[in-house]
């Protein structure tokens, strides 16, 4: 894997990120905007191998974290959705830099759709991507508090039940999400029927509610779908990711 880390200026501090440049020209260039909370951390392997894949079909894809996730700087509270799409403006600016004179593609990942999809609506990208998208926030973190409360009664992971206690409201899934966040998301939707659907490639299990005719959708394999509802990723099935990555290369980007 040919990867640079890098760091990114925004206001507040510095994000981490990493360049995955091809050894061509570069065709376009990719803005990976994460998924949130627990899902970062447990996809990091599987969209590492998707954007050296990537990279293979001469796309520059930059990964990053958020200001206030990951290894990126800034305090918990510093990671909001509006500081999410300015990190995310950071990362596309930077991203322009280096890869020269081509089209830009945001691609968001579940609740990392709407940093993604924000770029898209102001023109910073010129094609949006989404994978498994989050379109309503507030149901996202009802499922996630659901989530959470169905772990802590597992017998598998601990001798004796746990109760959900009251202070948990700032965590979800075991991640800071202070009053400020879960206001955003609670109003946070995410409607696709406004968009340029020529534009618009969204990969999921099934089509989403609200999906316009002329988009492309790709229907992703089971292997690499399930992982939002796995809290153990033993391995990561590389042969599907190379698979999918010819397919975005092929039908996600039409020059």
């Amino acid at each position: 894997m040919t990867a640079e880390p890098l760091w990114i200026s925004v206001a507040g501090g510095r994000l981490f990120g990493v360049l995955h440049m091809p050894d061509v020209p570069v065709r376009a260039g990719i803005v990976l905007c994460a998924p949130f909370f627990h899902e970062l951390v447990r996809s990091q392997r599987l969209f590492a191998l998707l954007a050296d894949a990537l990279r293979g079909h001469g796309f520059a894809v930059l990964r990053f974290d958020y200001l206030g996730t990951g290894d990126s700087e800034g305090s918990d509270e510093s990671f909001t959705l509006l500081g999410a799409a300015r990190s995310t403006a950071a990362a596309v600016d930077l991203l322009g830099q280096r890869a020269g004179q081509v089209p830009l593609i945001g691609l968001g990942i579940r609740a990392g759709a709407h940093p993604a999809a924000e770029m898209f609506k102001q023109g910073e990208v010129e094609r949006l991507w989404l994978w498994q998208p989050i379109l309503r926030g507030r149901d996202y973190l009802e499922q996630l508090r659901e989530r959470a409360h169905v772990e802590r009664q597992s017998s598998e992971r601990y001798a004796h039940p746990l109760p959900d206690l009251a202070e948990d409201m700032d965590t979800v899934m075991g991640f800071p999400c202070g009053a400020a966040l879960r206001d955003e998301l609670g109003h946070a939707e995410l409607a696709l029927d406004g968009m340029d659907a020529t534009r618009l490639t969204v990969l999921d299990v099934s089509a989403p509610e609200g999906l316009p005719a002329l988009s492309t959708m790709l229907v992703l394999d089971e292997s690499l779908a399930a992982w939002a509802d796995q809290l153990d990723m033993a391995r990561v099935a590389v042969a599907p990711i190379k698979a999918l990555a010819a397919r975005l290369a092929e039908t996600g980007f039409r020059a």
